[in-house]
């Protein structure tokens, strides 16, 4: 081998390294993932975007919404910080302390269409079933 063909290869090597270090860059970036810096695990961010939006309590008609910035409101109004953990389908509610401060843990579900979502509390068993409005 020449050193021509020698250094024609490197740079060849070199140029597909970079190319290939970039495009797995990129790649990585586009998707759908947040990181668990407790775990160093990535999860999904699905269920965070699932829930944020308006949704309706079946049978009161009480009006809530998770916003994307991790606050939860009722009738409007900023009532708690809520913190999703994909992995365990949990969602933890932190309230105002002129709400008294109480801190609940629910399960939840999303229908197969994801237009209900069903919160059960962990402490009392209780269902709370919203409709996507």
């Amino acid at each position: 081998m020449t050193k021509k063909a020698f250094t024609i290869g490197t740079i060849m090597i070199l140029f597909f390294s970079i190319a290939l270090g970039f495009t797995t860059y990129k790649v990585g970036a586009a998707l759908p993932f947040k990181s668990d810096t407790s775990t160093g695990f990535q999860l999904p961010s699905s269920s965070n975007n699932l829930i944020v939006g308006n949704w309706v309590e079946n049978g009161t008609e009480v009006d809530v919404t998770f916003k994307d910035n991790g606050v939860f409101q009722i009738m409007g109004n900023d009532t708690a910080n809520y913190e999703l953990d994909a992995s365990a389908s949990t969602i933890t509610l932190t309230y105002a302390e002129a709400l008294g401060g109480q801190v609940i843990t629910m399960n939840y579900v999303f229908s197969e269409d994801n237009t209900k979502l069903t919160l059960t509390d962990t402490s009392t068993n209780t269902d709370y079933i919203y409709i996507k409005n």
